[in-house]
Protein backbone atom coordinates (compact mmCIF):
# COMPACT_ATOMS: atom_id res chain seq x y z
CA UNK A 1 0.00 0.00 0.00
CA UNK A 2 1.43 3.37 -0.94
CA UNK A 3 2.12 6.22 1.48
CA UNK A 4 -0.47 8.97 1.52
CA UNK A 5 0.28 12.64 2.06
CA UNK A 6 -2.32 15.23 2.97
CA UNK A 7 -3.02 18.88 2.42
CA UNK A 8 -5.93 21.03 3.56
CA UNK A 9 -7.02 21.35 -0.06
CA UNK A 10 -7.55 17.59 -0.38
CA UNK A 11 -6.00 14.11 -0.46
CA UNK A 12 -2.84 13.44 -2.52
CA UNK A 13 -2.44 9.76 -3.51
CA UNK A 14 0.16 7.94 -5.57
CA UNK A 15 -1.53 4.69 -6.56
CA UNK A 16 -4.80 4.23 -4.66
CA UNK A 17 -7.62 6.49 -3.48
CA UNK A 18 -9.12 6.85 -0.03
CA UNK A 19 -12.37 5.16 -1.10
CA UNK A 20 -10.45 2.04 -2.07
CA UNK A 21 -9.17 1.66 1.46
CA UNK A 22 -12.36 2.26 3.40
CA UNK A 23 -13.40 -1.39 3.73
CA UNK A 24 -9.94 -2.49 4.80
CA UNK A 25 -9.47 0.35 7.26
CA UNK A 26 -12.80 -0.30 9.02
CA UNK A 27 -11.37 -3.52 10.43
CA UNK A 28 -7.80 -2.32 10.86
CA UNK A 29 -6.13 -2.24 14.24
CA UNK A 30 -5.38 1.24 15.52
CA UNK A 31 -2.25 1.69 17.56
CA UNK A 32 -2.09 3.69 20.79
CA UNK A 33 -0.29 7.02 20.66
CA UNK A 34 2.05 6.12 23.53
CA UNK A 35 2.36 2.33 23.61
CA UNK A 36 1.83 -0.87 21.59
CA UNK A 37 -1.81 -1.28 22.64
CA UNK A 38 -4.28 -1.55 19.73
CA UNK A 39 -8.03 -1.30 19.21
CA UNK A 40 -10.43 -1.35 16.27
CA UNK A 41 -12.55 1.58 17.47
CA UNK A 42 -11.13 5.11 17.84
CA UNK A 43 -13.36 5.83 20.82
CA UNK A 44 -12.11 2.74 22.63
CA UNK A 45 -8.52 3.55 21.75
CA UNK A 46 -8.70 7.15 22.97
CA UNK A 47 -10.37 5.97 26.18
CA UNK A 48 -7.32 3.74 26.69
CA UNK A 49 -5.04 6.73 26.00
CA UNK A 50 -6.97 8.75 28.59
CA UNK A 51 -7.08 6.11 31.30
CA UNK A 52 -3.56 4.72 30.81
CA UNK A 53 -1.53 7.72 29.69
CA UNK A 54 -3.51 10.65 31.07
CA UNK A 55 -4.08 12.41 27.74
CA UNK A 56 -7.75 13.07 26.94
CA UNK A 57 -7.60 13.53 23.17
CA UNK A 58 -11.38 13.77 22.73
CA UNK A 59 -11.79 16.41 25.46
CA UNK A 60 -8.79 18.40 24.20
CA UNK A 61 -10.14 18.31 20.66
CA UNK A 62 -13.55 19.50 21.78
CA UNK A 63 -12.37 22.24 24.16
CA UNK A 64 -9.81 23.65 21.71
CA UNK A 65 -12.23 23.12 18.80
CA UNK A 66 -9.54 21.42 16.75
CA UNK A 67 -10.56 20.70 13.17
CA UNK A 68 -9.81 17.51 11.26
CA UNK A 69 -6.39 18.65 10.06
CA UNK A 70 -5.30 19.94 13.45
CA UNK A 71 -6.39 16.64 15.00
CA UNK A 72 -4.31 14.83 12.40
CA UNK A 73 -1.30 17.03 13.23
CA UNK A 74 -1.67 16.16 16.93
CA UNK A 75 -1.65 12.42 16.14
CA UNK A 76 1.31 12.65 13.76
CA UNK A 77 3.24 14.91 16.13
CA UNK A 78 2.84 12.46 19.02
CA UNK A 79 3.76 9.53 16.77
CA UNK A 80 6.88 11.37 15.54
CA UNK A 81 7.96 12.18 19.09
CA UNK A 82 7.30 8.60 20.23
CA UNK A 83 9.33 7.16 17.32
CA UNK A 84 12.24 9.37 18.30
CA UNK A 85 11.84 8.80 22.03
CA UNK A 86 9.91 5.71 23.06
CA UNK A 87 9.30 6.92 26.60
CA UNK A 88 7.67 10.10 25.29
CA UNK A 89 4.45 10.75 27.19
CA UNK A 90 5.29 8.29 29.94
CA UNK A 91 7.74 10.39 31.92
CA UNK A 92 5.43 13.42 31.90
CA UNK A 93 1.78 13.87 31.04
CA UNK A 94 1.31 15.15 27.52
CA UNK A 95 -1.10 18.03 26.92
CA UNK A 96 -2.08 20.42 24.16
CA UNK A 97 -2.91 24.03 25.07
CA UNK A 98 -3.76 25.28 21.57
CA UNK A 99 -0.72 27.54 21.16
CA UNK A 100 1.69 24.86 19.94
CA UNK A 101 3.38 25.53 16.59
CA UNK A 102 2.82 21.99 15.31
CA UNK A 103 -0.94 22.59 15.19
CA UNK A 104 -0.38 24.70 12.05
CA UNK A 105 2.69 22.93 10.68
CA UNK A 106 1.88 21.02 7.48
CA UNK A 107 4.87 18.79 8.17
CA UNK A 108 2.60 16.89 10.54
CA UNK A 109 -0.04 16.29 7.89
CA UNK A 110 2.22 13.54 6.57
CA UNK A 111 1.67 10.27 8.45
CA UNK A 112 4.47 9.49 10.87
CA UNK A 113 3.50 5.81 10.73
CA UNK A 114 2.72 3.99 7.48
CA UNK A 115 -0.88 2.89 7.04
CA UNK A 116 -1.94 4.60 10.25
CA UNK A 117 -5.56 3.47 10.57
CA UNK A 118 -6.18 5.97 13.36
CA UNK A 119 -5.85 8.84 10.88
CA UNK A 120 -8.58 7.39 8.72
CA UNK A 121 -10.85 7.03 11.76
CA UNK A 122 -10.67 10.65 12.91
CA UNK A 123 -13.70 11.45 10.77
CA UNK A 124 -15.65 8.94 12.89
CA UNK A 125 -14.98 11.19 15.87
CA UNK A 126 -16.46 14.06 13.85
CA UNK A 127 -19.63 12.04 13.36
CA UNK A 128 -19.68 11.03 17.02
CA UNK A 129 -19.22 14.67 18.05
CA UNK A 130 -22.05 15.76 15.74
CA UNK A 131 -24.36 13.08 17.13
CA UNK A 132 -23.35 14.00 20.66
CA UNK A 133 -24.01 17.66 19.93
CA UNK A 134 -27.43 16.81 18.51
CA UNK A 135 -28.24 14.69 21.55
CA UNK A 136 -27.02 17.41 23.89
CA UNK A 137 -28.96 20.06 21.99
CA UNK A 138 -32.07 17.90 22.05
CA UNK A 139 -31.62 17.23 25.77
CA UNK A 140 -31.03 20.91 26.45
CA UNK A 141 -34.08 21.83 24.39
CA UNK A 142 -36.22 19.25 26.18
CA UNK A 143 -34.93 20.45 29.54
CA UNK A 144 -35.61 24.05 28.58
CA UNK A 145 -39.13 23.13 27.48
CA UNK A 146 -39.66 21.25 30.72
CA UNK A 147 -38.36 24.21 32.70
CA UNK A 148 -40.57 26.59 30.72
CA UNK A 149 -43.54 24.30 31.21
CA UNK A 150 -42.81 23.98 34.92
CA UNK A 151 -42.50 27.75 35.19
CA UNK A 152 -45.76 28.24 33.30
CA UNK A 153 -47.52 25.68 35.46
CA UNK A 154 -46.20 27.32 38.61
CA UNK A 155 -47.30 30.73 37.43
CA UNK A 156 -50.72 29.33 36.48
CA UNK A 157 -51.15 27.63 39.85
CA UNK A 158 -50.10 30.81 41.63
CA UNK A 159 -52.62 32.77 39.56
CA UNK A 160 -55.38 30.27 40.35
CA UNK A 161 -54.60 30.46 44.08
CA UNK A 162 -54.64 34.26 43.93
CA UNK A 163 -58.03 34.22 42.19
CA UNK A 164 -59.40 31.74 44.71
CA UNK A 165 -58.24 33.95 47.58
CA UNK A 166 -59.73 37.01 45.88
CA UNK A 167 -63.04 35.17 45.38
CA UNK A 168 -63.02 34.07 49.00
CA UNK A 169 -62.46 37.65 50.18
CA UNK A 170 -65.25 38.91 47.92
CA UNK A 171 -67.59 36.19 49.23
CA UNK A 172 -66.84 37.16 52.81
CA UNK A 173 -67.36 40.83 52.00
CA UNK A 174 -70.68 40.03 50.30
CA UNK A 175 -71.84 38.03 53.31
CA UNK A 176 -70.86 40.92 55.58
CA UNK A 177 -72.81 43.41 53.44
CA UNK A 178 -75.88 41.12 53.42
CA UNK A 179 -75.64 40.74 57.20
CA UNK A 180 -75.32 44.51 57.68
CA UNK A 181 -78.28 45.15 55.39
CA UNK A 182 -80.38 42.59 57.27
CA UNK A 183 -79.49 44.22 60.59
CA UNK A 184 -80.30 47.62 59.14
CA UNK A 185 -83.74 46.45 58.00
CA UNK A 186 -84.46 45.02 61.41
CA UNK A 187 -83.39 48.28 63.06
CA UNK A 188 -85.60 50.35 60.74
CA UNK A 189 -88.55 48.05 61.32
CA UNK A 190 -88.01 48.13 65.08
CA UNK A 191 -87.77 51.91 65.10
CA UNK A 192 -90.87 52.18 62.92
CA UNK A 193 -93.02 50.04 65.21
CA UNK A 194 -91.62 51.74 68.29
CA UNK A 195 -92.63 55.07 66.71
CA UNK A 196 -96.13 53.78 66.15
CA UNK A 197 -96.36 52.58 69.73
CA UNK A 198 -95.14 55.95 71.03
CA UNK A 199 -97.64 57.79 68.83
CA UNK A 200 -100.47 55.57 70.01
CA UNK A 201 -99.49 56.05 73.63
CA UNK A 202 -99.32 59.82 73.18
CA UNK A 203 -102.77 59.86 71.51
CA UNK A 204 -104.31 57.84 74.37
CA UNK A 205 -102.74 60.08 76.96
CA UNK A 206 -104.04 63.20 75.20
CA UNK A 207 -107.51 61.74 75.01
CA UNK A 208 -107.50 60.91 78.70
CA UNK A 209 -106.30 64.40 79.55
CA UNK A 210 -109.02 65.96 77.38
CA UNK A 211 -111.67 63.90 79.14
CA UNK A 212 -110.41 64.94 82.57
CA UNK A 213 -110.35 68.55 81.54
CA UNK A 214 -113.92 68.35 80.22
CA UNK A 215 -115.18 66.86 83.48
CA UNK A 216 -113.45 69.51 85.54
CA UNK A 217 -114.89 72.21 83.35
CA UNK A 218 -118.37 70.78 83.73
CA UNK A 219 -118.30 70.69 87.51
CA UNK A 220 -116.56 74.01 87.83
CA UNK A 221 -119.17 75.71 85.59
CA UNK A 222 -122.00 74.41 87.71
CA UNK A 223 -120.28 75.45 90.84
CA UNK A 224 -119.95 78.98 89.58
CA UNK A 225 -123.67 79.27 88.89
CA UNK A 226 -124.62 78.17 92.39
CA UNK A 227 -126.73 75.35 91.10
CA UNK A 228 -127.74 73.12 93.98
CA UNK A 229 -129.94 70.21 94.01
CA UNK A 230 -133.10 70.57 96.09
Amino acid sequence: MSVVSYSESGWDTQEERWDDWEDDEMNAEMKCLFCAHTAQNPGVLFEHVKQTHGFDFVKTRRELQLDFYQSMRVVNYIRTMWLNETDFGTTAAFEVKGTEAFLNDDQYLKPAMEDDALLYALDELDLDDDESDHVNDASASAEASKTTMSTSESELLARVRALEQQLERQTCETKAVVQQFSEYRQMVRRQFYEGLDDAAATTTADADQTEVCSSDYYFNSYAGNDIHMQ
